[in-house]
């Protein structure tokens, strides 16, 4: 049995009197794509900002590769092979776009050369190789999108987080995006993605895990989990008895 990259273990979460996870346990194997989904208020945020490290659990513990990391803040996450995107795009609007991601490739390689070097090879990737010299804040919102992926993957991670990184995407900008996590996939990276689009996330992921009001409720095949009705009375609400 393939030992599990990512382990949560009973996660709790308190905001004052909100309690925004509730007891989540999940196993998380290497080569994984796992569509992290659930109806707005679900937990969905507080649960992927406690595997990333902004948020400290109330109680439970978080394990990486065997090792717990509960206490890790997310640069020590960052070091160890944990890299994330944000739902709102954080660029550095001044700084070219070649500049960007060599803030994230900085973190393996050993000097600014290599890294430059590095930073270009991830972009040509992402398919904004020609855009290098361009100031990312003259990018479209689908290039910035694309630019946060290349930061994230210069760190050359095991896991990546992906925070709605489908939003606002035309189908076509949309199944572009698709493609580009299939071939972030096949170099060997573990992904936990979070998304509202059914119609995106379901044909792309492993395994859908589904929070509703903090807690579990199902984790299994796409379409064995669209056809729960556990799942179906979260999105859509208990059926009216006659």
């Amino acid at each position: 049995m393939t030992e599990a990259l990512l382990r949560t273990r009973s996660i709790t979460h308190d905001f004052t009197a909100l309690r925004a996870n509730d007891d989540i346990s999940l196993d998380v194997s290497p080569g994984e794509i796992v569509g992290l989904i659930g109806p707005n208020g679900a937990g969905k945020s507080t649960f992927f900002n406690i595997i990333a490290g902004a948020l400290q659990p109330t109680s439970g513990r978080v394990l990486f590769e065997g090792s717990d990391i509960t206490a890790l803040a997310p640069a020590e996450r960052c070091k160890i092979g944990i890299a994330r995107t944000f739902q709102v795009v954080r660029s550095f609007d001044s700084m070219d776009v070649a500049e960007n991601v060599i803030v994230g490739s900085l973190l393996r390689e050993r000097s600014s050369r290599e890294a430059r070097r590095a930073a270009c090879d991830v972009l040509e990737f992402v398919e904004l190789g020609s855009r290098a010299g361009t100031r990312a804040g003259d990018l479209t919102s689908p290039e910035k999108r694309r630019l946060e992926l290349a930061r994230a993957l210069a760190t050359k991670p095991k896991l990546l987080l992906l925070d709605e990184v489908m939003a606002g995407l035309t189908p076509t900008e949309a199944q572009r995006g698709i493609e580009l996590v299939k071939r972030i996939r096949s170099l060997g990276i573990t992904i936990i993605m979070v998304e509202h689009v059914m119609e995106i996330v379901m044909p792309l992921v492993d395994r859908a895990v589904v929070l509703d009001l903090g807690r579990l409720i199902a984790s299994g095949a796409p379409a064995e989990v669209t056809n729960d009705p556990k799942v179906i009375a979260a999105y859509l609400g208990e059926p009216k008895r006659a």
